[in-house]
């Protein structure tokens, strides 16, 4: 039994990467576009990243800052030049 599950995160992977690209071509179908499913976005276009509060300086009470984030700098100004 201990075989068979060595090849078990392979065999994940590779399902998961075929689930992906079915799914982007679906999503290319319905909406009549070409590319990645991220081309031509921007990350503070994206409603649910970080990017505006770590990188722009924007307020988030929904967001906590992240241990490596906060040792950048001692300073939010410092830390989005960063």
């Amino acid at each position: 039994m201990t075989e068979k599950l060595r090849y078990l995160p392979e065999g994940i992977s590779c399902m998961m990467k075929s689930l992906g690209c079915r799914y982007m071509q679906y999503i290319n179908y319905s909406y009549k576009r070409s590319g990645t499913l991220w081309e031509g976005r921007q990350p503070q276009d994206y409603k649910w990243s970080s990017y505006r509060a770590n990188a722009l300086g924007a307020k988030d009470e929904l967001l906590t800052s992240h241990t490596e984030y906060e040792a950048l700098s001692t300073t939010p100004e410092q830390r989005k030049a960063a």
